[in-house]
């Protein structure tokens, strides 16, 4: 990767600088992934950069909360999880909120109703205003804008036979965790679908820093069970193309089945162990918007933006490596235009298509 490219980047911005690059053995876990949890969430200048850009974030009460996700993402160890016997969620002890599961019951699959009791938080638009929303006034345009780029050659699904690590960056698509599955980040490729990512803004989803994009399984095709062991997220999904005859199966025993409306959002908290299926002929595509928990204030959903915001531009900058959801092209497209630079690169998924 371009560290040519990520020092130029450095050199644009005027904030805290991003903490030196710790030795490889302190960056990769022996599965070759990335442990972020000793190079930013450990370092200290990673911290500091991040109350300077949170008013009130050592002080305030109303971030409490987020003060003791800190403290999670700082003392917990990488990786380290628990179940949640009265629930039976699976989590990952960083990723954990204290007090945020007392606020609401979890449940595999909750109706936006369930959140209905939670007193009002500042949000802009309530839940069951913006599911609506979702499946209503954004799936009809993502529908017409996915089946306009699946037609052309751009838009070309990879080979599901090639090798998992066969990339090839002028396709959208990318390779998920099993056979038949493919995902497009619609932060890696916003010009693919910009009417869609225009109409999810003004719709008052309340998206967060994770999975926004459409996931395609093929035909005859079954997921493997997980969990995203992310407590403080919920997934939206609405059906696109296809989808008829297929459906998600989650819950502590794996009980509880829906399969998708096109009229509907599904709700998934997908900390709970769940997996996917089509059992048609025909391949499945779905819009898959991680948002913020309800249960989440506007100034913790804002505090929490921030945190993961700067920890994809630390990933950039220390790493010379692209966060997830990015492909190692479309970065340096962003470094070369200075467009990573700007907050809102990271946290407005409709950035550079209004």
């Amino acid at each position: 990767r371009n560290r040519l490219s990520a020092k130029r980047f450095a050199q644009t911005i005027s904030e805290t600088p991003p903490p030196p690059a710790p030795p490889a053995s302190e960056v990769y876990q022996s599965d070759g992934s990335v442990n972020h949890h000793d190079t930013f969430w450990r370092n200290d200048n990673f911290w500091t950069a991040v109350a300077k850009a949170v008013p009130g974030f050592e002080n305030d009460p109303a971030l409490a909360r987020i003060r003791g996700f800190m403290d999670n993402l700082k003392t917990q160890e990488c990786g380290a999880g628990r179940d949640i016997a009265e629930t039976g969620q699976q989590v990952l002890l960083q990723y954990e909120v204290p007090g945020l599961e007392l606020l609401s019951e979890r449940q595999a699959f909750p109706s936006p109703e369930t959140f209905q009791a939670l007193e009002d938080m500042g949000d802009s638009i309530s839940i069951v205003e913006w599911t609506k929303s979702l499946a209503t006034e954004v799936a009809p345009v993502a529908r017409d804008e996915l089946r306009k780029l699946l037609s052309a050659k751009e838009g070309a699904l990879l080979d599901d036979d090639a090798p998992f690590d066969d990339l090839d960056f002028a396709s959208p698509w990318r390779k998920m965790g099993w056979y038949g599955s493919q995902w497009m980040s619609l932060r890696n490729t916003r010009s693919t679908m910009p009417e869609t990512l225009k109409k999810m803004k003004v719709s008052g989803i309340p998206y967060c820093h994770r999975y926004v994009g459409v996931a395609r399984l093929k035909g005859r095709c079954t997921g493997t069970v997980h969990s995203d062991r992310r407590p403080y997220l919920l997934a939206a999904l609405v059906p696109l193309v296809g989808t008829e005859g297929a459906g998600i199966v989650a819950g502590r025993d794996l009980e509880q089945q829906r399969t998708y409306k096109e009229t509907e959002a599904l709700l998934l908290d997908n900390s709970f162990p769940h997996y996917v299926y089509n059992h048609s002929d025909e391949d499945r595509f779905v819009l898959i918007v991680e948002v913020w928990h309800p249960a989440l204030t506007a100034v913790e959903r804002d505090a929490l933006a921030t945190i993961f915001a700067l920890n994809d531009r630390m990933t950039v900058l220390a790493l010379s490596m692209a966060p997830f959801g990015f492909s190692d092209p479309a970065i340096e497209a962003a470094i070369e235009s200075g467009e990573v630079a700007d907050p809102r690169f990271w946290t407005d998924l409709a950035y550079g298509v209004e």
